[in-house]
């Protein structure tokens, strides 16, 4: 889908929520310069990306649904025709449980798409998506689901290592608190378990999983969003992630044709996916299997923006489908590379593979540099250096 020859074509409103995040950014830059008014939705106050030019307006928010509904009343009252719902797209997992809880008051003043809150509930509960993958037969790696401390030492002794241990769900505390980690690796049984209990002060439940064999390039994923046209998705494969083996997106690029995308589609329709969602694989180097290790639901992934780089940009077609545009399934993704600067960087330097970019014939997007938007690249970089100068003075002192 060229964004090119989509110069505002359309109309109506759109809202963001995460608009601080690299996520929401992100997605606003999908349908920018398209017609559409975005307005992003924030608790934080001091990010860079609430400074980009893609924000019609933020509204900040405590997210409850007097202040959505204030919001999009406001929207409403200040647009051509004061009948429409905003879109609502959601880019947070803590948003996607709270509109999924609350959706009887929130759709008549949001459009959005969310499948059913039991459907919801069965993705983002990684306990019991795990137990319903099994059931269904779907490859899972082998888990050890916690509610108790004193239930970690029968965990620790019982699966083979390594090991991974992640929360439940990961919130904005547990990002604060654990510097966005998604999980800890271990290679053996622990001798010092104070980290894991201190976990959970930041989750209701602990997931202990068993490593499956594989680097950064062995993560697979498929973008999608459902609707009146059935699924429409892109696969890709990370390169790099940071922290590496365990971490968030760093690079990744598009997959054509890729041999678990039938596979993915699959489980998401048994899951009954609708609007925005995708599902992560990691592939087994002894075996080449695959196994489910994330499903997404409601919202964007961290990497989302890969599909509008290669030409299938999910991020309009939800919009579409909530203001009920008619809109063609006939996209043929091509070639193409996202890439999270700082990360990449990182990721890179430890890995010493400096020659990679070159080695690329693709299309490059980035999730902070667009020529669109120059000094927004400037001002976080900025800011990165400025707070390691802030750090190293101050542990000088």
């Amino acid at each position: 889908m060229n964004s090119n020859s989509l110069k505002n074509v359309y109309s109506g409103s759109v809202v963001i929520n995460g608009a601080e995040t690299i996520t929401g950014f992100n997605a606003a830059r999908s349908i920018s310069g398209m017609g559409f008014k975005v307005y992003g939705l924030t608790s934080h106050y001091k990010s860079v990306y609430l400074k980009a030019n893609v924000w019609d307006k933020i509204y900040r928010s405590g997210y409850c649904c007097t202040e959505m509904i204030a919001i999009a009343k406001n929207i409403m009252q200040h647009q051509d025709v004061r009948t429409q719902k905003p879109a609502l797209m959601l880019c947070q997992d803590e948003m996607v449980l709270f509109v999924s809880k609350h959706r009887a008051k929130l759709e008549a003043y949001f459009s959005f798409i969310l499948p059913s809150d039991s459907s919801v509930q069965l993705m983002m509960d990684k306990t019991k998506f795990h137990a319903w993958a099994i059931c269904k037969g779907f490859n899972v790696p082998r888990s050890i689901v916690i509610t108790e401390e004193n239930e970690i030492k029968i965990a620790l002794e019982t699966l083979n290592y390594p090991i991974v241990i992640k929360p439940l769900t990961r919130d904005d505390n547990w990002n604060k608190h654990f510097n966005n980690s998604k999980l800890f690796k271990f290679e053996s049984i622990p001798s010092n378990v104070a980290l894991i209990e201190e976990a959970f002060n930041y989750t209701e439940k602990l997931i202990f999983q068993e490593w499956i064999p594989g680097n950064d390039r062995d993560v697979f994923f498929l973008l999608t969003m459902s609707g009146k046209k059935g699924f429409i998705s892109m696969s890709g494969r990370k390169i790099h992630q940071w922290p590496i083996l365990t971490g968030s997106t760093a690079m990744c690029v598009s997959e054509l044709e890729a041999e678990f995308e039938n596979e993915a589609e699959d489980i998401l329709k048994e899951a009954s996916l609708v609007g925005l969602g995708s599902i992560e694989f990691k592939r087994d180097i002894r075996t080449n299997k695959y196994y489910i290790t994330e499903p997404t639901v409601g919202r964007h992934d961290y990497q989302s923006f890969i599909a509008t780089t290669a030409g299938v940009n999910l991020s309009l077609l939800y919009v579409l489908e909530c203001m009920g545009y008619c809109y063609l399934n006939d996209f043929k993704p091509k070639k193409a590379c996202w890439i999270d600067e700082l990360n990449f960087i990182r990721a890179t330097v430890k890995k010493k593979e400096f020659s990679l970019l070159f080695d690329m014939k693709v299309k490059f997007s980035y999730a902070t540099f667009t020529f669109k938007e120059p000094k927004l690249f400037l001002v976080y970089w900025a800011d990165f250096v400025l707070k390691k100068l802030r750090n190293l003075i101050r542990n000088i002192k």
